[in-house]
């Protein structure tokens, strides 16, 4: 493209000098010729004119073809430098600069070949009106010749218009000297656009073939780009009217199943209402078969009831029978000739030999132990008599490392440790009482097992009246604490421990149970400045049966971070604390069991999982009779058939405000009287509320805050002067089924107007 425009200008540049040599060369040959006519020099001379014009023409035609030859330069290259300024951006401005030059050099080349053409137009008016003067003349001439003028007259008539020729033909000549001369510039000026041009070809020298043959790579592949996205948009437009097809035959078919949606609607409405009618019969009948379990469940209460009742008879009788077998052995121990007699001069003694041992009189001591037995198959006798160790010995009776050892009918006192069993087995102590010990009344150690206690009572202890210490399968049976620092105690390694019908009074704990399979039955704690019933946190695997708690200052039963724990027919009375409470503890189960007239809750339930609560009331009490609460996260809360009744505040109170509280059930329970709500619901999720009812309560029925999940089933509230509804919407308190709002769901076909 170069060569061709370099070329095209030098061309247009030849062309035009030898238009103007030509036209330079052809003018002053008009002088008249010998024997040449008047005519002939007219004929030549308007010759002579018409070439000068048609080189005048040709003059101008060059002219135009420069300007379309610039204006073709111009373009080019512009052209060349848009599509090189992508590689070439370090010779942008450089050849801004020329292409700024070029087009101000071709503006001045066009300003120039503008008047010349110009000025060519005048010569040719010029020359044009010279040739009418000339050809008036030569009519002139004509004229006088037709009219027989002298030869002189035409002479010189000739000589005029020769002169005026030669005037003419000078300035003609002088005019196109002019013109030779504008060319001359405008050569000279296309020689400058042609440096400029070659400079600009020398800056484009610099570009390698690489980088042209990677434009043009470029540039097919770009072409190649456009004609897969031809054929990509053609696709598209083909699948466009597919798809709209598509489309069409779609919005048919949608049209089709919206109206099998209407005639489903309507199905499904009859449906619906068939499936109303059918859970309304299906509620009935399962409230008939509600009420047949019922009974049959309470023909199976009562038969347990028959059995407990017949196990308690027979219970004892076995106890009679086991009082009367131990009336005899003492009969038969005192028919029996005792084999060794231990007097005061014996004290201290020590029993190294298998026999029967008789105390024969009253013993004191000051120092070590009164009597020891270290050998098996040992009856120690105290025939009712005392061993005083003026408060300075260690034990009155010590059985180390012995086995089959029994230990019975006397009384011990002012003394450390009243009896101190270790590391033995099979021993049996009954009818001992201890008074007056420093420490432990009666201590059972080191891994001994098989220990019955029976019949043995502990006073004025100032630690504990029975500790039970590593120990297994041991027994305590009639059993007395009275004013001690703790009556029965268990360490947590000791297992399968069981108080029966023991008795802890007056003193700081009644019972603390920290060890493992223990049973608790028919056992009191009253009058304990602390808890009447302590089970601690290794306190796992516990049973509690028909024990009573009774004007203790804490807590009635306080059972805490214990597991597997059973309360059954116990009763609270009276306590400063609640009457049962736990605290983070895991499987509780309490039934039957009553709270009366304790100073805080009847039951006090704290950050507890896995709770079940069943026929269980709670009366009287100063605050809530039955208080759930979630300080930690709290979990599987059951109350069944539960009675909360005249509490001084809310008969029931679930409180999820501080942690977790959810999976909760209050099923066939009562609420009445009490000073506060009937049952208060805060912060608590996943609940049902089920065949409860709420009665002549101070404050509201049911009250429901800040709760979610919460299902509300065939509930009554009745008389409660607050009002019997609060935070239930209106609807859940119609006969309706499956409604479901904000989270809550509420179904209450007993229940009346908020």
């Amino acid at each position: 493209m170069k060569a061709a425009i370099k070329y095209c200008l030098y061309g247009t540049v030849i062309l035009l000098n030898i238009c103007t040599i030509s036209l330079v060369a052809d003018c002053g040959s008009i002088d008249p010729q010998p024997h040449e006519s008047l005519f002939g020099l007219t004929t030549r001379i308007g010759t002579e004119v018409d070439f000068v014009s048609s080189r005048l023409c040709l003059v101008e035609s060059v002219v135009d073809l420069i300007d379309v030859d610039v204006s073709g330069v111009d373009s080019s290259v512009s052209l060349l430098g848009t599509l090189l300024c992508s590689k070439i951006e370090n010779l942008d401005g450089e050849l801004s600069v020329h292409d700024v030059l070029v087009r101000s050099q071709l503006d001045v080349i066009e300003t120039d070949v503008n008047m010349v053409d110009t000025d060519l137009s005048i010569h040719d008016n010029l020359i044009c009106s010279k040739l009418i003067v000339i050809d008036s003349k030569i009519d002139a001439l004509d004229l006088a010749i037709n009219t027989s003028l002298s030869t002189d007259e035409i002479l010189s008539a000739i000589e005029q218009v020769d002169t005026d020729l030669s005037i003419h033909d000078v300035s003609i000549c002088s005019k196109i000297e002019h013109v030779d001369e504008e060319l001359t510039i405008i050569d000279s000026k296309v020689d400058l656009v042609c440096s400029k041009v070659q400079v600009v070809e020398a800056n484009l020298e610099v570009l390698t073939a690489s980088s042209l043959d990677a434009i043009a790579d470029t540039m097919r592949e770009l072409a190649s780009i456009s004609d897969e996205l031809m054929d990509t948009m053609t696709l598209i437009a083909s699948y466009s009217d597919l798809v709209v097809g598509e489309l069409s035959s779609l919005d048919g078919m949608l049209m089709a199943v919206a109206d099998q949606v209407s005639v489903l609607d309507v199905d499904l409405s009859i449906h619906d209402v068939n499936i109303c009618s059918k859970i309304e019969n299906l509620d009935s009948d399962l409230s008939i078969h509600d009420e047949l379990v019922r009974s049959q469940l309470d023909v199976i209460e009562t038969d347990v009831n028959t059995v407990d009742t017949d196990l308690s008879i027979h219970d004892q009788l076995i106890c009679s029978k086991l009082d009367i077998i131990d009336s005899k052995v003492d009969s038969v121990a005192e028919c029996c000739p005792c084999d060794f007699f231990i007097t005061q001069t014996d004290i201290p003694y020590t029993i190294t030999q298998p026999g029967v041992y008789c105390l024969a009189e009253n013993v004191t001591f000051n120092t070590g132990n009164a009597i020891t037995i270290t050998t098996s198959y040992v009856t120690l006798d105290l025939q009712r008599h005392v061993i005083d160790g003026q408060d300075s010995g260690t034990s009155c009776i010590t059985i180390d490392s012995a086995d089959d050892v029994s230990v019975y009918d006397g009384l011990v006192k002012n003394i450390t440790f009243g009896c101190l069993i270790t590391a033995s087995h099979k021993v049996k102590i009954r009818n001992v009482n201890i008074d007056n010990c420093s420490l432990n009344g009666l201590q059972i150690g080191q891994a001994s097992s098989d220990i019955m206690i029976e019949d043995c009572a502990a006073y004025n202890c100032s630690s504990s009246g029975f500790s039970i210490s590593i120990t297994s399968n041991c027994t305590l049976r009639n059993c007395i604490a009275n004013n001690t620092g703790v009556g029965f105690t268990t360490n947590p390694l000791s297992f399968n421990i069981t108080f029966l019908n023991c008795q802890a009074q007056e003193d700081n704990t009644g019972f603390n149970i920290s060890s493992d399979d223990n049973l608790l039955s028919d056992c009191l704690a009253a009058g304990n400045s602390a808890d009447g019933f302590q089970l601690n946190s290794q306190a796992n695997k516990t049973i509690v049966r028909s024990c009573n708690a009774q004007n203790n200052t804490g807590y009635g039963f306080n059972v805490s971070s214990s597991s597997n724990t059973e309360m059954r027919g116990c009763s609270s009375v009276g306590n400063s604390s609640s009457g049962f409470s736990s605290s983070g503890a895991e499987q509780i189960i309490m039934r039957e069991c009553d709270a009366l007239y304790n100073t805080q809750s009847g039951f006090d339930i704290v950050s507890t999982n896995s709770c079940e609560i069943r026929d269980c009331s709670s009366v009287s009490n100063i605050t809530v009779g039955f208080r759930i609460v979630a300080s930690a996260s709290s979990s599987n809360i059951t109350l069944d058939n539960c009675h909360a009744q005249s509490n001084g505040s809310h008969g029931f109170l679930f409180d999820g405000s501080l942690s977790v509280l959810f999976g909760v059930q209050l099923i066939n329970c009562l609420t009445e009287g009490n000073g506060g709500d009937g049952v208060n619901v805060d912060t608590v999720s996943k609940m049902q509320i089920v065949t409860s009812r709420a009665l002549f309560n101070v404050g509201t029925g049911f009250i429901v805050a800040s709760s979610s999940g919460i299902g509300f089933f065939n509930n009554l509230a009745n008389e409660n002067t607050a009002g019997n509804y609060s935070g239930i919407p209106s609807f859940a308190l119609a006969s309706a089924i499956d409604v479901l709002n904000s989270g809550f769901y509420w179904v209450n076909i007993m229940g009346s107007t908020i």
